[in-house]
């Protein structure tokens, strides 16, 4: 129902807010960025648990490197990087944020889908993440099946929508077309105005 879009909405929000203030030092990347990485009161509060994957950096020198990214939330470059060892940029963190708004706005995972023809092997999700198979994107005349949940991208507004093609197409290839969490923010407030406008 729509009030429970504008609900999830207005947490996306809180929750992209939270994430600006961190990224906004250029100090952290949080690189384990996940739905059981975040506690949240009734009245839609955010409190971020279970930092030890923090990378923390100063003037471009790795302070304390980020140990871990889960696999479903980790980026296609992800593979190629090791948290331990290497430095993760803060465009890690927004695919991994687009993933998580993604599952909370329709309930399923953004490469959740089976496949056809050179990608049916293709079952793991961080499999599909690699070989961007975003499910509504470029690759999908490749869909064997397409589970329902995601017909819902298509009912939120244009700007919602295009920001998760960007994050899941160009920015498959290009980090950093994947639209930072101030740019979540602020349009997701844009939206949210309009709904309460007149009211």
């Amino acid at each position: 129902n729509k009030q429970g879009i504008l609900n999830r909405l207005k947490l996306i929000k809180n929750i992209a807010l939270t994430y600006n203030l961190i990224h906004a030092t250029k100090k952290y990347v949080l690189v384990d960025i996940k739905p059981q990485n975040i506690l949240i009161t009734i009245e839609g509060k955010i409190s971020i648990v279970d930092a030890d994957s923090l990378q923390i950096s100063s003037f471009g020198k790795v302070l304390f490197f980020g140990k871990v990214g889960t696999e479903e939330y980790r980026p296609p470059e992800g593979a190629l990087i090791n948290p331990a060892k290497n430095q993760i940029p803060e465009s890690w963190d927004r695919f991994s944020v687009a993933v998580m708004f993604y599952e909370l706005l329709f309930g399923i995972h953004p490469y959740a889908a089976s496949y056809r023809g050179q990608y049916e092997k293709d079952t793991a999700i961080k499999d599909k993440i690699v070989r961007g198979l975003f499910p509504l994107g470029s690759k999908s005349n490749f869909v064997k099946v397409l589970p329902k949940p995601h017909n819902n991208l298509k009912m939120m507004p244009t700007s919602i929508q295009q920001l998760f093609f960007s994050a899941f197409e160009p920015g498959n290839n290009n980090p950093l077309n994947r639209p930072t969490v101030k740019a979540w923010a602020d349009i997701v407030n844009i939206e949210l105005n309009k709904n309460t406008q007149g009211k």
